[in-house]
């Protein structure tokens, strides 16, 4: 790179920086704001290109950033670094996620899971099952992704829940897992699962809240959609009189 070319990226690079700070990311398209990121990884190159190359190969940031890391690093002009970075923001906003549903009774912010949920398993290729455990305050004790299995579906073992719920000393749990074809409305599988669960857990005094469906762009919640159910319909353990709201669609509009 000759040294005009250099002072000019580097002038393009401080505009466009200096349009961050005033602007905010409201006045960029996608493009711009991968160019910005990556201008930090690639810094004596002009990035718009790779950029728009980026887009134009995985069509959105989402699947940009949900590709594997080792499949990006692959990419001509990208590199390691620029591959780690793409990875370290979707793992920065999953930690930003998960503490906002933390020290709080989660049960009262059905959103800020949804949220969680879809940032965490929406964007995987194949099914995986995570499972939320909560006190008796309903506060999140941990999460963990208890299996993968394939493009449709995820064998999940009822005995390997109830051990780490006992593990973790949970009150309840919170089922939540991944459509990747798109479409989140629940399987005859996912709740006879579910109902399986339910029987098993409360044997030991455990108890399931709700099953949360994600894709890439939406979420379905069990609890959402069997609450103008009667009792004697629902799946789900019921929740204290606190907890009970008006919502009545089980598919969130995110």
């Amino acid at each position: 790179m000759n040294e005009e070319t250099e002072t000019d990226n580097t002038g393009h690079r401080t505009r466009i920086r200096g349009k961050y700070y005033r602007l905010g990311p409201e006045a960029f398209d996608d493009y711009e704001l991968l160019e910005l990121l990556l201008s930090y990884a690639l810094p004596r190159r002009d990035v718009k290109p790779l950029a728009k190359q980026l887009l134009q190969k995985y069509d959105s940031l989402g699947k940009l950033i949900d590709t594997p890391v080792d499949e990006l690093a692959k990419i001509k002009g990208l590199g390691n670094n620029s591959a780690l970075l793409l990875k370290l923001v979707k793992d920065l906003a999953i930690r930003y996620l998960e503490q906002d549903i933390q020290s709080e009774d989660i049960m009262n912010t059905p959103g800020k899971i949804a949220n969680f949920a879809r940032a965490r398993l929406g964007g995987m290729n194949v099914e995986a099952m995570m499972v939320l455990f909560l006190n008796t305050q309903n506060t999140l004790i941990d999460h963990e992704i208890i299996s993968e299995g394939t493009l449709d579906q995820v064998n999940v073992y009822p005995a390997e829940i109830a051990r780490k719920a006992l593990l973790y000393h949970a009150k309840s749990i919170i089922l939540c897992h991944n459509h990747p074809g798109g479409l989140v409305r629940p399987s005859e599988e996912d709740i006879a699962l579910t109902r399986q669960l339910r029987d098993i857990l409360r044997t030991i005094n455990i108890f399931v809240l709700d099953h949360i469906i994600v894709s890439r762009f939406n979420v379905f919640s069990l609890r959402r959609e069997q609450s103008n159910m009667p009792m004697r319909a629902r799946i789900l353990d019921p929740l204290p009189e606190s907890h009970i709201c008006a919502e009545t669609a089980g598919e969130y509009n995110l």
